[in-house]
């Protein structure tokens, strides 16, 4: 394959129209055995590898029996990818609704500067002066101290610092608010399988910006704190708003999230409760003094505009909202570095030597939970039914990550 000069690229309708012409002259399925070596420009390339995407594989029908959801699994992911499009389109591009209420938020660039907190931004500025080392190499020990210098550790672990100004917090509000609302009338899926409310940013919109911000901001802070787990490595996220509220989600179960790094910053708006608590590390080594999975090690307190950083599998709940209503920034990212890693994959579970925390204890994923504490009465299924989905403690001394 050889990458010759790229075209000037057409849009992207033209690139759609044009797909089916580009593939099917390329490959001829009629000679499955023949390899041709086929020259794309780079506009080629994108086009088949949309096609690649978009469209089911063609499964052979002598494939093991335990691949036989496979071509359903590939329609389904096909099916969704072009439903967020559409959505992502009809508002960007066809200003369903009157269209965004500030563009600036989905530039691929990235925010504007006015929209971080000027310690941070301090910060970040510094770093760019005297940054001298390929992207590829370690954090230097200058660029730590800086990133360092605007972190507060709010336990093991655990560290926040001011990250939005409240001008962006409220034209976050706003846009969430405008795209979540009945004039605009797009499709919105849940953020995650815990929270019932909010809204997926990358899926309105804002995945290149929230990609300029994981570059330029939450990987150095990442790489500082957590070398192993975001050491100059973060490739993708799942970045979503949440909502709490009284008459929809006023907390969440005690759990540890699908990331590798989260960043949870605090949007608004007034609210009483609705903190986080904090508990131990999934796999943590205990005999190095590390704190067991559910011992209770923080309560944190949201603010406007700061963002609490930690590891994924680091288990934590939401505290349940007393009034008001609180909308949190929530970004997932990962690294496939770390993940392709034993690391990962493995997690030492030590055996409990002291009983759990009361605040740790979820009735979500602990088989035990009912040995500490009656089930809560207002949830759809009974302990028995929560039981069957529980994991924790497992029997097994090492977990497999999925």
């Amino acid at each position: 394959l050889n990458l010759l000069s790229p075209k000037r690229a057409g849009s992207a309708k033209e690139d759609l129209a044009n797909e089916k012409s580009a593939t099917d002259a390329d490959v001829s399925p009629s000679t499955p055995d023949k390899v041709e070596f086929v020259e794309y420009d780079l506009q080629g390339i994108l086009v088949a590898a949309h096609a690649f995407m978009s469209k089911p594989l063609r499964i052979p029908n002598d494939i093991g029996h335990q691949q036989k959801g496979l071509d359903e699994v590939w329609r389904n992911a096909a099916s969704m990818n072009e439903k967020r499009d559409e959505v992502i389109d009809a508002y960007l591009v066809g200003n369903a609704g009157g269209g965004p209420k500030d563009r600036r938020l989905f530039q691929k660039t990235g925010w504007p500067a006015q929209f971080f907190h000027p310690e941070l931004r301090e910060v970040l500025d510094a770093i760019e002066k005297d940054e001298t080392q390929m992207e590829s190499e370690p954090m230097s020990p200058a660029t730590k101290l800086k990133v360092l210098s605007i972190l507060r550790e709010e336990a093991p672990g655990i560290y926040s610092f001011p990250m939005l100004t409240p001008e962006a917090c409220g034209i976050l509000i706003t846009e969430i608010e405008h795209f979540s609302s009945e004039a605009v009338n797009l499709p919105i899926r849940r953020p995650n399988s815990m929270n019932n409310h909010g809204v997926v940013v990358n899926e309105m919109g804002m995945e290149r910006a929230v990609d300029a911000l994981q570059r330029t901001v939450l990987a150095k802070i990442a790489e500082a704190l957590y070398p192993e787990q975001g050491g100059g490595c973060l490739n993708s996220h799942h970045s979503f708003v949440v909502q709490y509220k009284e008459g929809l989600d006023v907390g969440l179960d005690l759990h540890t999230d699908d990331s590798d790094v989260t960043f949870n910053v605090c949007l608004g708006k007034e609210f009483a409760g609705a903190g986080l608590t904090f508990c131990g590390v999934l796999g943590a080594d205990v005999e190095k003094g590390a704190a067991p999975h559910r011992r209770k090690t923080c309560a944190y307190q949201h603010q406007k505009g700061r963002c609490v950083v930690h590891l994924g599998a680091h288990r934590h709940g939401a505290d349940d909202l007393q009034t008001g209503e609180r909308l949190n920034l929530i970004l997932w990212n990962h690294s496939s570095t770390y993940r392709a890693s034993e690391a990962y994959k493995w997690r030492d579970v030590p055996p409990e030597l002291e009983p759990p925390s009361l605040e740790c204890l979820s009735y979500t994923h602990d088989l035990d939970f009912g040995e500490y504490k009656p089930y809560p009465t207002n949830l759809k299924l009974d302990g028995e039914a929560l039981k069957k989905h529980a994991w924790y403690p497992p029997r097994e001394e090492q977990v497999k990550m999925k």
